[in-house]
């Protein structure tokens, strides 16, 4: 009597473990038929029904045709940005470089505001020359998917002006730092007027004087090729002069 009333106990639990777990994987019909259906269900077949969620799955998106969330893209993977582009040159460094000697340009932005700083240095045998100064671009407008007309809405030359000696070798503080002027060989005045382009600009989208300006900055191919810009480039729409991201 003892072996039988086991026996009873074991093939009661085989039988009952499978559907207790079963139904952990049903859900009340009302979450699929929502409110208004379900009670209307009650009224007319007077039937509490549940549905085994796996099954609507699967009933639901026959084939694996489940729509699938989309990541978001971060800029370097997206053809258009519609961020603030002011808040993604915060940080950013941009390095202007001459063609011949040892003149440059270190350009940083310093916040999402479009602030920023930047020092030019020019050495030579007989005498050095050079500029630092702070300011601020605004957006004018979005030109097209890689693109920005940029306005330099303040800018002040914060070194010393004129000439004097530095560690006993004379030098010249300009009024302007080269790359933010109007002219190329006479820096007293700063230009306001700016073009930005994106990374994944084509060469052929690009002034031919500018790209050259910007390839001066930057070696590496893989940034800045025959074909296209990987980078962030900033160019002065009255010298043609250009800003290359810094890459460290």
């Amino acid at each position: 009597m003892k072996l039988n009333k086991k026996l009873l106990i074991i093939c009661g639990l085989v039988i009952f473990i499978p559907i207790l777990s079963k139904a952990s994987s049903l859900i009340d019909i009302k979450e699929i038929r929502g409110d208004k259906n379900y009670f209307a269900d009650l009224v007319l077949f007077n039937v509490e029904m549940a549905y085994d969620e796996s099954m609507l799955s699967k009933n639901m998106y026959p084939n694996d045709t489940k729509p699938k969330k989309e990541n978001s893209k971060s800029f370097y993977s997206d053809d258009r940005w519609e961020g603030d582009i002011l808040e993604e040159l915060s940080g950013k460094q941009f390095l202007f470089c001459a063609p011949a000697g040892g003149r440059s340009n270190f350009l940083q932005f310093i916040d999402g505001n479009g602030n920023f700083v930047a020092d030019y240095i020019d050495y030579n045998v007989d005498i050095d020359n050079g500029a630092s100064c702070k300011g601020r671009f605004e957006v004018v407008e979005r030109l097209d998917d890689t693109s920005f007309k940029l306005k330099l809405v303040q800018a002040e030359t914060i070194s010393k002006i004129g000439e004097y000696t530095i560690d006993g070798k004379p030098f010249c503080g300009l009024e302007v730092p080269c790359g933010l002027s109007f002219n190329l060989n006479n820096n007293k005045e700063y230009n306001t007027n700016y073009t930005l382009y994106l990374p994944k600009r084509l060469k052929s989208q690009i002034n031919e004087d500018v790209y050259q300006w910007a390839r001066w900055a930057i070696s590496d191919d893989s940034y800045l090729n025959d074909y296209d810009s990987r980078i962030f480039i900033l160019a002065n729409d009255y010298t043609n002069e250009a800003f290359s991201e810094y890459i460290k």
